[in-house]
């Protein structure tokens, strides 16, 4: 069998290319980097507003995600929050936090795109490492997403890792403590087992601060110039 060049590839339509993929039940990272030089290159107003920039961010965000779920892909883990963002002030934290924030993957813009794709959403990562109070509302936004879609085909997670995920690993690997299946089974209950593709913009060596290393075993990384 000849192996198809990218050209093959670029012709083909989004239904062909999903049948070729989905077989192969592919999980896809996709990192939110770069969010905010992306939403005031395509709204300057949203410089000023924080509505106005989350709304932005949310229909890239999505449309991205639809895109990824129409080409066949079977799970996408959308590397949205990272310690850097715990550590900047309870102001910044307030603020994801806030209703146009975080508990904006419940709503119901959101909600149309799951039940479109037969999606289960869910909050995954190590969040719990927070602070409490975070960890409280944060929580809350992990039970609405369930309340919200409480079964589907697809999986999509939304990662926030509050905590050092690569201390986990190491403990994990070195069999100190819970085996790496067992740290792998309480972070990612759902799945996947491990991510295929990822993609992303900035360095490969901060990869591992936006997703768990558990999951990066023989993916595929490709680094693009700020995606979302």
């Amino acid at each position: 069998m000849t192996q198809p060049t990218r050209d093959d590839w670029m012709a083909l339509s989004d239904e062909e290319v999903a049948t070729l993929v989905t077989p192969h039940q592919l999980a896809l990272l996709i990192s939110q980097d770069g969010t905010r030089r992306y939403a005031y290159l395509h709204d300057p107003a949203s410089r000023q507003d924080w509505v106005r920039y989350t709304q932005v961010v949310a229909d890239a965000t999505l449309a991205l995600i639809e895109m990824c779920f129409a080409l066949g892909v079977q799970t996408v883990v959308v590397g949205m929050l990272w310690p850097p963002n715990f550590e900047r002030g309870e102001a910044y934290t307030r603020a994801f936090l806030s209703p146009v924030g975080l508990p904006r993957l419940a709503d119901a813009q959101h909600g149309k795109v799951y039940g479109r794709w037969n999606v289960r959403a869910r909050l995954s990562g190590s969040w719990r490492q927070a602070e409490p109070w975070v960890v409280e509302e944060m929580e809350k936004i992990a039970q609405q997403m369930v309340a919200v879609t409480p079964t589907g085909e697809r999986l999509l997670l939304w990662e926030a890792d509050a905590g050092n995920i690569m201390e986990a690993a190491l403990r994990a690997a070195l069999e100190v403590g819970p085996s790496q299946d067992a740290v792998r089974a309480a972070l990612y209950p759902e799945g996947p087992e491990q991510i295929h593709l990822a993609i992303k913009g900035g360095r490969i060596r901060s990869l591992n601060r936006v997703i768990s290393p558990l999951l990066l075993d023989r993916t595929d990384i490709y680094i693009t110039n700020k995606l979302i």
